[in-house]
C-alpha cells in the first residue's frame, strides 16, 4: 500500500489592511447609492420602470378613506407630515385599544428587548426581523385599506407593507445621536411612507417626532444642508435646519407632542428627527409600505404553519424570501 505525503497546507489568505477594507467599504457604500438613485430617486423610472403594474391596479381601484384619512391624506401632500386619531381614521372605536394592549404585554415581556442595529437607545419589541400571523393586531393594521390607502393615495401606486415593529426609545441623558438627530432617511424609495402609532402619551420629555414640514416635496427634496455621514446615514446641523427655516418662508419645523391614540403619518424622504427620550420611555408602533423599487432589505416572516400564498392579508405584505 502506498502513502500519498501532502504538503503544507496553504496559508490563508490575508485580510485587506484596514487602509484597504477601508476603501472598499467606501466603494460598496458608493455602488448602493448608484443603485438608489436610478432605482429610487428618479419618479419616471420608480413608477414605470419597477412599478407599472401597482399604479395602474391604484388607478383602477383606489382606496376608500373615511372623512378623517382624506383630511390627514391633505395634509400629509402639503406637509410631508400629517396626525390623528387611530380610531378616527379607521370609523371605528376600540381598535386602539386593542392595539394598546398588544404593544404593553410586548414591552412587559421583552426585559431589556433586541436593540435596533447601532442604536442603544432603541428596543425593537419584536426583534429586528419581526415574525407575524395574519391575526396580529398590528399587522392587521398595516394591511387595513383605511390605512394603507392613505400611503397609497400619496403614492399614487398600490403598495405592500414592507416593516413592521413596536419601538420602545429608552431615556438618555447624553447628546441626540443618529436618528435622533435631523436627517432625512436614505433614498431607499421614491417615497418613504411611514405610519407612528403613539401606545403611551407622548411628552416633550419622550422624545417626539420633528419633522420640517415641506421638506418631502419636490422643491423641497433639493434643498441643501450640511451633513456627516455617521456610517448609518447623512446628519444635518441644527444650526443649517434653523437657517433653512429663516431663509425659506414656506417650511416650519413640527413637533409631534401628543397623547396615546394618535397616528402620526411621515414622508421620511422630508427632513425629521426623534426618539431622543430624556425622561419618558416613548412606545409607539412603526408601520412602513413600500414600492416594487423599494431597496430596503427585507425584515418580515411569516409565522410558523402559515402559508402566505393562501391568505388574504398577506397579499399585502413584503416577506423575506423564503419565508414560510
Amino acid at each position: 500500500m502506498s502513502t500519498t505525503t501532502s504538503g503544507p497546507a496553504p496559508a490563508p489568505a490575508p485580510s485587506p489592511a484596514p487602509a484597504a477594507a477601508g476603501v472598499l467599504d467606501e466603494a460598496r457604500r458608493r455602488a448602493r447609492e448608484t443603485v438608489r438613485r436610478v432605482r429610487c430617486e428618479n419618479r419616471l423610472v420608480s413608477r414605470y420602470g419597477f412599478n407599472t403594474p401597482a399604479v395602474l391596479s391604484h388607478r383602477r381601484r383606489p382606496p376608500v378613506l373615511t372623512e378623517a384619512g382624506r383630511d390627514l391624506l391633505g395634509d400629509l401632500r402639503r406637509d410631508g407630515v400629517a396626525t390623528a386619531q387611530l380610531d378616527d381614521l379607521l370609523g371605528e372605536p376600540g381598535r386602539f385599544e386593542q392595539l394598546r394592549r398588544h404593544v404593553e404585554d410586548l414591552r412587559a415581556a421583552s426585559a431589556d428587548g433586541e436593540r435596533a442595529f447601532g442604536k442603544s437607545f432603541l428596543v425593537e419589541l419584536m426583534g429586528s426581523e419581526p415574525v407575524v400571523a395574519a391575526d396580529d393586531p398590528l399587522l392587521q393594521l398595516a394591511v387595513d385599506p383605511r390605512l394603507r390607502g392613505i400611503a397609497e393615495e400619496y403614492a399614487q401606486m398600490s403598495l405592500k407593507v414592507h416593516d413592521l415593529n413596536a419601538w420602545l426609545n429608552l431615556p438618555t441623558g447624553g447628546a441626540a445621536v443618529q436618528s435622533q438627530r435631523w436627517h432625512r432617511d436614505l433614498p431607499e424609495d421614491h417615497d418613504i411612507v411611514k405610519m407612528f402609532v403613539y401606545v403611551r402619551d407622548v411628552t416633550p420629555g419622550a422624545g417626539p417626532l420633528r419633522y420640517l414640514a415641506g421638506s418631502a416635496t419636490r422643491t423641497g427634496r433639493t434643498l441643501q444642508v450640511r451633513n456627516d455621514w455617521d456610517g448609518v446615514g447623512y446628519r444635518l446641523d441644527d444650526s443649517g435646519v434653523e437657517r433653512l427655516v429663516e431663509q425659506n418662508p414656506g417650511l416650519e419645523i413640527r413637533t409631534a407632542s401628543a397623547p396615546a391614540g394618535t397616528v402620526v403619518f411621515a414622508d421620511t424622504r422630508g427632513i425629521h428627527r426623534g426618539g431622543h427620550a430624556v425622561d419618558t420611555e416613548r412606545l409607539l408602533t412603526q408601520v412602513l409600505w413600500a414600492s416594487a423599487a423599494c431597496c430596503r432589505p427585507r425584515s418580515l416572516h411569516a409565522a410558523p404553519g402559515t402559508d402566505p400564498g393562501a391568505s388574504e392579508v398577506f397579499r399585502h405584505v413584503r416577506l423575506v424570501k423564503g419565508s414560510r
